[in-house]
């Protein structure tokens, strides 16, 4: 989990931030998606010359780990296949069974005209993907990664900072520690470890919940992680990060 939390913050008030203040927390595994997502943004692949999108394999694996469909033109009718069972159904200009009705011709040509269109020629068929997929294999995603471009999962595991971010505030991260093995924090901890503080008459009380006493971490220099002239990461590999509780803590 990537921390980013307030530091040379001094207020007589706790509703407009104190020193040490956690302003947001990040698991690896919502990194690892996000990367994952920036890495295979289809704006980054190339419009071919025929006006089409580049079926680079790298995004093509992408869309079918992450899309529930792919349509392919096949004259004035859609062949739409659900990727994870392969069924296939058909609708165009006549409506099919579910009423679903298509002008083939007008969606590609309205589509083509957009520089961030995702439509591509496949085996001389137009192609592209779409509809919500539930559950996406991460794993698999991360595994054709690696496979079509040299990018490795194992250097996206922390969370890219700006260097404004690394000069205004404190940056580390920190490991979970369960039935005596270290494990990763998951996303829903992470979310309970950020956010603002209310009463029961859901008043605000402080600004933030949760804080960062960085003053009393060994792994953190006080010194560097308040210098704003300067950018200060302090977050650290595998097991040398510090364990949850021993980083965060309430600050009520």
């Amino acid at each position: 989990m990537d921390i980013l939390f307030r530091t040379n913050t001094v207020s007589s008030s706790p509703l407009t931030g104190s020193d040490g203040d956690v302003v947001c927390v990040m698991s690896c595994e919502h990194t690892e998606r996000t990367n994952a997502r920036n890495i295979c943004d289809h704006h980054g692949f190339a419009i071919l010359e025929n006006g089409y999108r580049d079926p680079d394999p790298l995004l093509i694996s992408f869309l079918l780990e992450t899309n529930r469909y792919r349509m392919q033109r096949q004259g004035d009718r859609v062949e739409r296949t659900e990727i994870a069972t392969g069924v296939v159904d058909w609708f165009g200009s006549t409506p099919n069974d579910a009423g679903e009705v298509i002008d083939v011709a007008q969606y590609v040509s309205r589509r083509l005209r957009h520089v961030g269109h995702r439509v591509f020629l496949e085996s001389g068929r137009e192609t592209w993907y779409g509809g919500t997929r539930k559950n996406i294999d991460w794993l698999a995603v991360w595994s054709n990664i690696e496979t079509h471009s040299d990018y490795r999962r194992a250097n996206f595991q922390n969370w890219a900072f700006s260097s404004l971010e690394a000069r205004h505030f404190g940056i580390v991260n920190c490991r979970g520690f369960r039935h005596g093995e270290s494990c990763e924090i998951s996303n829903g901890t992470c979310i309970e470890h950020c956010g603002p503080l209310y009463n029961d008459d859901r008043e605000l009380v402080r600004r933030a919940r949760w804080m960062v006493p960085y003053w009393d971490i060994a792994s953190i220099d006080t010194e560097q992680t308040r210098d704003k002239n300067h950018e200060y990461d302090a977050r650290q590999v595998g097991d040398e990060r510090e364990i949850l509780d021993d980083v965060i803590m309430e600050a009520i």
